[in-house]
This record gives C-alpha cells, sequence and structure tokens, in this order.
C-alpha cells in the first residue's frame, strides 16, 4: 500500500545515512544471442509486449533499447508521479490519443500504487495501455505484477482472453 511505501522510505531515509561505503561492483547480464532480432519479429507480428520488472526506470528504458521492446521512432509516454520526470495518468491518456501505431508507456510501480487501487483511474490506465504496442511497468512489486497480468485478462471480453506468459515472482 501506499502508507508501507512511504514508511519504508521514511526508515530508509532515517538508517541511510553519513554510510561509508567500502566498496562496489557492478555486473552486466549479457543478452542471448538473437534476442534483439526476435523481440523485433515478435513486435512487427504485433504481438503486444508488457515486461514487468523491479528495475529503476533509467535501468528500464536502457534495457528496453538494448533488447528493441523500444525504439526511437515509437510515441513512448512515461507515467509517473513526477518523481522521475514522468507525467501524469491525464496527460500521458491524453498523448496517447492520436491514432498512430508504435505508442509504449512506462510506468512507474508508485503510480501504480494510486491508479489499482482506484476503478475509474484503473479503468483509465486499462484503456491507455490497451493503445499502447509496449508497456514496461519499472520498480514494480511481485504484487503489482501479479495485478497487472490479472486486469490485463479480466479486461478482455469473454472467450477473447489475451495469452500471458508471467515468468518469474509475477
Amino acid at each position: 500500500t501506499a502508507r508501507r511505501e512511504e514508511a519504508l522510505d521514511a526508515v530508509a531515509e532515517r538508517l541511510e545515512k553519513d554510510i561509508e561505503v567500502l566498496g562496489a561492483t557492478a555486473i552486466e547480464d549479457k543478452l542471448q544471442e538473437q534476442v534483439p532480432e526476435t523481440i523485433e519479429k515478435i513486435r512487427k507480428a504485433g504481438i503486444k509486449l508488457w515486461v514487468l520488472t523491479g528495475d529503476k526506470l533509467e535501468t528500464a528504458r536502457n534495457i528496453g533499447y538494448s533488447t528493441k521492446v523500444l525504439t526511437t521512432e515509437m510515441n513512448i509516454q512515461t507515467l509517473d508521479n513526477g518523481e522521475e520526470g514522468g507525467s501524469s495518468l491525464a496527460s500521458v491518456v491524453q498523448n496517447l490519443q492520436a491514432e498512430a501505431t508504435g505508442h509504449a508507456m512506462m510506468v512507474t510501480g508508485k503510480a501504480l500504487t494510486g491508479i489499482l487501487d482506484d476503478p475509474g483511474k484503473k479503468q483509465e490506465f486499462l484503456g491507455a495501455s490497451q493503445k499502447c504496442a509496449v508497456l514496461i511497468a519499472c520498480r514494480v512489486s511481485p504484487k503489482q505484477k501479479a495485478q497487472l497480468v490479472r486486469l490485463i485478462r479480466e479486461a478482455a471480453p469473454k472467450g477473447q482472453e489475451p495469452v500471458t506468459a508471467a515468468i518469474g515472482d509475477g
């Protein structure tokens, strides 16, 4: 819930002061061969891609481009509560109104917190997300991942439910 997130942020803010870094490391996961080319073919076939990850917004964006989930030709809208430079739900919905192909949305877990608990906002988000060829949800919890998969499956008309593959903790 939003209260829990705020409480965790407050505790982290209190504890994470005057920390002395003793060392740091970075690990780069290499893409398997043909991943970008395969994803590009999937997109060109008209299959919508939703990527649900715990990664930060910028990391998710970079991975999106390196795997060709995202392209520079796309109209990419970022839905956030303003903390990472994104837009509000109303603004994203407005920017996705144009009839065009290649819409994509990036949404943060914090933005989803307010959306998934509000039936009106949930429907507005669903409508906007269905216009997108790609949706990347970042900084999302396992519970939010499950809620998003359930949302898209339950929104489809009976007998037209989409095929979804949820791999990992979602």
